[in-house]
């Protein structure tokens, strides 16, 4: 009889990795400002939170300058990679 097929190690640690980094990731974003059409570059560990405190004019290095459109951002796994931008 044959012996039953074995679980890969590396699978149930992948996951956990995978899941490590979608929590853990890093944003440099790009806003565009709808009064003046000026630009924000921004720097954050929770996207969602950041934009939702610009929109709300709880951030102070926006809330003088309007509303604000989300143009562009990017994900990075480390910090000093997002820093360097």
């Amino acid at each position: 009889m044959a012996a039953p097929p074995r679980k890969k190690a590396f699978a149930s640690r992948g996951g956990e990795i995978l899941k490590y980094y979608l929590t853990n990731m890093f944003y440099v974003y790009v806003l565009q400002s709808l009064s003046d059409a000026g630009f924000y570059i921004g720097y954050s560990a929770d996207l969602k939170k950041r934009i939702r405190d610009h929109m709300q004019r709880a951030a102070v290095a926006t809330k003088n300058r309007g509303r604000w459109k989300l143009i562009y951002y990017a994900a990075y796994i480390d910090s000093a990679d997002a820093n360097d931008i």
